[in-house]
């Protein structure tokens, strides 16, 4: 299913240039900003929040580490969804 919306031509050229930066195509572009939304709309994972961790009795260092680990997992995923 599709659906049509309409958005100023100065908007479109900022997200097309943005899209195009990115190897992308506008809507392509528009419907990551969306999933990335909605995926932080849902509230903080265990990862994403420290004090889930420190509630857990987590040292920092361990805290520090599990950040670090979800930011790497993090990055590989955009760079597969990227490619």
């Amino acid at each position: 299913m599709s659906h049509v919306f309409q958005m100023s031509d100065e908007i479109f050229a900022k997200v097309a240039e943005l899209a195009a930066e990115r190897g992308k195509t506008p809507e392509a572009l528009l419907n990551l900003w969306v999933q990335q939304s909605l995926a932080r709309d849902l509230g903080p994972g265990p990862y994403e929040t420290d004090d889930w961790f420190r509630h857990l009795g987590e040292s920092e260092e361990m805290i520090r580490l599990s950040k670090q680990i979800a930011e790497e997992e993090m990055a590989q995923e955009r760079a597969q969804h990227d490619a």
